[in-house]
C-alpha cells in the first residue's frame, strides 16, 4: 500500500473526526485534511510548482509543515528536508538548498491573530521561491533527500525512496505495537530522519493524534504534556536530562524512545522511573533509519545495556575488528552531492555503520563507539567513547564529550575533554585532571579539559562537534597576560591574582551571554511580572505597547579589557547561539553625575548593539571604579535550572542590574516617574533611583528608574530625545 492509499483510509476512518494534529496553536482533525491538502496543492500550482519539480522544504514542527509533508508524500513529489534558515527570509549558507531543487518552500510560524484562517490560506504560512530552473532536471519523484548531521565532519546528501520510508515506519509500528489510539508527542525536529521517519510517519500512517512541539523547553513540554496527554514520545538524551531536573512526579507513558546520540547509563536509570519504566534506546542512522531497539516490557538491565533486537527483516553482523554492519530491507539509495551527482549508490548488501560493537553471550549487541572516532596515542588505539565513559563515572560529571585535535604532542593527537557538571557542583579543572589520572591509563588522559554550562547542539539534538573544535581554537586572552597588561586598572578593582581575574572574566561572559538571551526572548510583560513578583502589576503599566530596549548591568573587568576580549566573546557567542553574533555599533561614555553620585564612584558605560541572527539587541555595560569581589555569586543555582534561575544567580550581587523599557516620549517618562512616587510611598519595597528623571547628554536618553529592594532589580523607563 502506498501513501496515497493509506491516506485515503486514515482520513475516512471512523476515528478521523476524533484524532487530530496540533502544534499548540493550530489543530485539525484527519477528516479535514483532504480539503486542506486540495487547497494547499492549488496554492503551490498557482506559484508554478509542478509535480515533477524537486522542492526544498524548510520546515518546523507545526501543523502546516505536517500538511505540506503529507501532500508531498501523497503526490510522490521529490523533496529535500531542511531546517529553518538561520537567515530567515534568505536561503541558508550553513544548510544550503541543493542545486538540483527547482523551488524553496519555507514554512513560517503562524501569528496568533491569523490562527483561525491559517490552514485555509497557505499564504499565511508558506512562501514559495523559484530556486534553480536552468539546471538539468533529475528524476526525483518518489525520493526524499536529507543531509547527514555533519556532527563529525562534512555533511552528505542521503537519498531515500518513499516506499522504503513507509516500510521502515511500519517496522516501527510493529516493534512498539503502536495503534491509532496512541497519542504521539513530537518534540524532536521532523526535518531530521529520527523525528520524521521514526515517529511522525508511523503516527500519520496510523491516523493517530500527534502534538508537534517546535523548539521545546521544559515549561513548554510539561504544559503541552498536561494538555495533550501523550502516551508516546520520541526524545533525545538532552531532553531527558532537562525533564529529569524539572519533573518531580512520575508520569507514566506507553513508551518513551530515546535516540539521536548515546544516552548515559546513569541518566537512563534516573529517568526511567519518571516515565513509568518505559524508556527504550533506539539505534538507527540517517542512511538506514530505525535499525534496532529494546521493548519497554523488557527488564531495566536489558533496556539499559544494549541496543536490543533488530527491526523486522534487519540483520546485524560484527566483524573481528568490531565494525558493525547492517543489512536493511528498507535501506537508503545512496549519497549525492549538491549538484545531484551520485557519490555512492547503495545496494541490498551489507552497509558499514561506522560503529564499533560487541555481542554478548545472550546475543545482545552493545555499541561501544565510533570506528572513525578513534586515535592512536603512544602505540595504543583509543576509542574516544571509552574515555568519555570513564570520565562520566566521576560523581560530579553530568556530560562529557572528548575530541581529538589536529595538533599533536609526543603521545600523538591531543585530546580535549569538554565537561558539563551536575547541578550544584563546583569543581576545578585541576581536580578533574587528577581524577582522570586515577581512572585512565596515562596515554588516555586528556591534554586539556574545558568546563561548559551546556553543549552546543545541532538541530537533531546531537552534540555539535565542529562547534566544540571551534571553541578550542578561539580562546580568550589568558588571565596572566591581562594582569601584566593592565595592572593599574585591575588594582582599582582589587583584582590582583589570576584566580580572581579568571572568575571575573568567566562571570562577565556568562552575564553577557544570558543578558543576550533575555534581550532576545523576554517580553515586557514577563519583565514586569518578574519585577513586581507576587504584587500585581500597577494599572498604569498594564496593557501598554512598550518595548524592551536593553538589559544593563555591572561588568567586573575594566572596559579596556572588555574591548580586548570582545572579538573572542563574539566568536564563542556565535557558536553558542548557532548563528553569527556581530558587533554593529558601540558607544562608550561617562555615566551621568547623578548616577556616579549614587554609586559613589567614577563610572564608564559601554553600549553594545549586537546582531544575533536577524535580531539587533542592545546591552549596557557599567564599569564602576570600586572593588568588585562582592560581584561574584555565592550559593547554588535554584532548581529546576531555568533561564530565570540562572539570571537570578549570576546577577544576585549586581546592584544596578536593570531592564530598560522604551516608552513613547519625555512626557510619558515624567508621568511614570510621578506615578512611581505615589507607589513608593505606599509600598516601601520599591524605591526611585532619582528624585527626578535624568537627561543623559552623551546618548540623548531621558529616563527614570524604579528599584525593587527585595529583588535587587531595577526597571528603567526611557525615551530618546532628538
Amino acid at each position: 500500500m502506498n501513501f496515497a492509499e493509506n491516506f485515503s483510509q486514515i482520513t475516512t476512518a471512523s476515528n478521523s473526526t476524533e484524532n487530530f494534529l496540533t502544534d499548540g496553536l493550530l489543530t485539525c482533525h484527519y477528516a479535514e485534511i483532504p480539503t486542506l491538502l486540495t487547497n494547499l496543492d492549488a496554492y503551490l500550482a498557482a506559484q508554478g510548482v509542478q509535480a515533477n519539480d524537486c522542492v526544498a522544504v524548510e520546515c518546523i514542527n507545526s501543523v502546516p509543515s505536517a500538511l505540506l509533508l503529507m501532500l508531498l508524500l501523497k503526490k510522490r513529489q521529490g523533496f529535500v528536508l531542511l531546517p529553518a534558515s538561520e537567515k530567515k527570509d534568505e536561503a541558508s549558507t550553513l544548510k544550503p538548498v541543493p542545486q538540483f531543487c527547482q523551488y524553496r518552500l519555507v514554512v513560517k510560524p503562524v501569528n496568533k491573530i491569523d490562527a483561525a484562517e491559517a490552514l485555509k490560506n497557505p499564504a499565511l504560512f508558506l512562501t514559495v521561491e523559484s530556486h534553480n530552473t536552468n539546471t538539468q532536471r533529475l528524476e526525483t519523484q518518489g525520493k526524499l533527500f536529507l543531509r547527514t548531521s555533519g556532527s563529525m565532519g562534512a555533511a552528505k546528501i542521503v537519498v531515500h525512496d518513499h516506499e522504503n520510508l513507509l516500510g521502515s515506519a511500519k517496522n516501527v509500528i510493529a516493534k512498539y505495537r503502536f495503534t491509532a489510539e496512541d497519542r504521539f508527542a513530537i518534540p524532536v525536529p521532523i526535518f531530521h530522519l529520527y523525528g520524521f521517519g521514526a515517529e511522525f510517519l508511523p503516527a500519520i500512517l496510523l491516523g493517530a493524534s500527534l502534538d508537534l512541539q517546535e523548539k521545546t523547553n521544559l515549561l513548554k513540554y510539561l504544559d503541552r504534556e498536561r494538555r495533550f496527554n501523550p502516551t508516546v514520545a520520541f526524545v533525545t538524551p538532552n531532553l531527558c536530562e532537562m525533564l529529569l531536573h524539572g519533573r518531580k512526579i512520575p508520569r507514566p507513558y506507553k513508551i518513551i524512545v530515546v535516540s539521536g546520540q548515546r544516552i548515559k547509563e546513569d541518566l537512563f536509570r534516573a529517568f526511567d522511573p519518571l516515565c513509568g519504566s518505559r524508556l527504550v534506546n533506539q539505534y538507527g542512522s540517517t542512511e538506514m533509519g530505525p535499525i534496532a531497539a529494546r521493548c519497554p516490557d523488557e527488564s531495566l538491565e536489558s533496556r539499559v545495556s544494549s541496543i536490543g533486537s533488530p527491526m523486522s527483516g534487519v540483520e546485524l553482523r560484527i566483524e573481528e575488528d568490531g565494525n558493525l554492519y547492517c543489512k536493511h530491507p528498507y535501506h537508503f539509495s545512496g549519497y549525492m552531492d549538491e549538484d545531484g551527482n551520485w557519490l555512492h549508490q547503495a545496494n541490498q548488501e551489507w552497509h558499514r555503520t561506522g560503529d564499533i560493537a560487541i555481542r554478548h553471550e545472550n546475543n545482545s549487541v552493545v555499541v561501544t563507539g565510533r570506528a572513525d572516532n578513534s586515535i592512536n596515542r603512544s602505540g595504543y588505539l583509543i576509542l574516544l567513547a571509552d574515555v568519555e565513559r570513564f570520565i562520566e563515572q566521576l560523581n560530579y560529571i553530568s556530560q562529557v564529550t572528548v575530541i581529538a585535535t589536529k595538533s599533536e604532542n609526543i603521545q600523538g593527537q591531543q585530546l580535549i575533554a569538554f565537561c558539563v557538571l551536575k547541578p550544584n557542583q563546583s569543581v576545578e579543572v585541576a581536580q578533574i585532571f587528577n581524577d582522570c589520572k586515577t581512572i585512565l591509563p596515562k596515554y588516555a588522559v586528556p591534554d586539556d579539559i574545558l568546563i561548559l554550562n551546556e553543549f552546543p547542539l545541532l538541530p537533531s539534538g546531537k552534540t555539535n562537534q565542529q562547534a566544540l573544535h571551534s571553541l578550542v581554537k578561539k580562546t580568550d586572552i589568558d588571565a596572566t597576560t591581562l594582569l601584566n597588561l593592565h595592572p593599574a586598572l585591575l588594582r582599582t578593582k582589587q583584582i590582583d591574582d589570576e584566580k580572581i581575574l579568571s572568575e571575573v572574566l568567566n562571570l562577565d561572559f556568562e552575564k553577557v551571554r544570558h543578558a543576550l538571551i533575555e534581550a532576545q526572548s523576554t517580553s515586557v510583560d514577563q519583565v514586569l511580572s518578574h519585577f513586581f513578583s507576587s504584587d500585581s502589576i500597577p494599572d498604569f503599566l498594564a496593557n501598554k505597547n512598550y518595548q524592551l530596549s536593553h538589559v544593563g548591568f555591572e561588568i567586573g573587568e575594566p572596559l579596556d579589557i572588555v574591548v580586548k576580549n570582545l572579538p573572542h566573546w563574539l566568536e564563542k557567542l556565535s557558536v553558542i547561539f548557532e548563528t553569527p553574533v556581530t558587533l554593529k555599533k558601540e558607544l562608550r561614555f561617562s555615566a551621568s553625575s547623578a548616577f556616579q553620585q549614587r554609586v559613589n564612584a567614577a563610572v564608564e558605560i559601554l553600549c553594545l548593539w549586537l546582531q544575533v541572527g536577524e535580531q539587533l539587541l542592545m546591552l549596557e555595560l557599567f564599569d564602576i571604579a570600586h572593588p568588585i569581589a562582592y560581584l561574584l555569586p555565592s550559593g547554588n543555582k535554584e532548581e529546576p535550572i531555568t533561564q530565570r534561575s540562572v539570571m537570578d544567580y549570576l546577577f544576585q550581587n549586581d546592584n544596578i542590574w536593570h531592564y530598560s523599557i522604551s516608552v513613547g516620549n519625555k512626557e510619558v517618562v515624567q508621568q511614570l516617574h510621578d506615578a512611581f512616587n505615589l507607589l513608593t510611598a505606599q509600598q516601601p519595597q520599591y524605591k526611585l533611583a532619582y528624585s527626578a528623571p535624568i537627561q543623559n547628554q552623551f546618548d540623548g536618553s531621558f529616563h527614570t528608574k524604579l528599584i525593587n529592594l527585595t529583588r535587587h532589580l531595577e526597571l528603567e523607563f526611557v525615551t530618546i530625545i532628538d
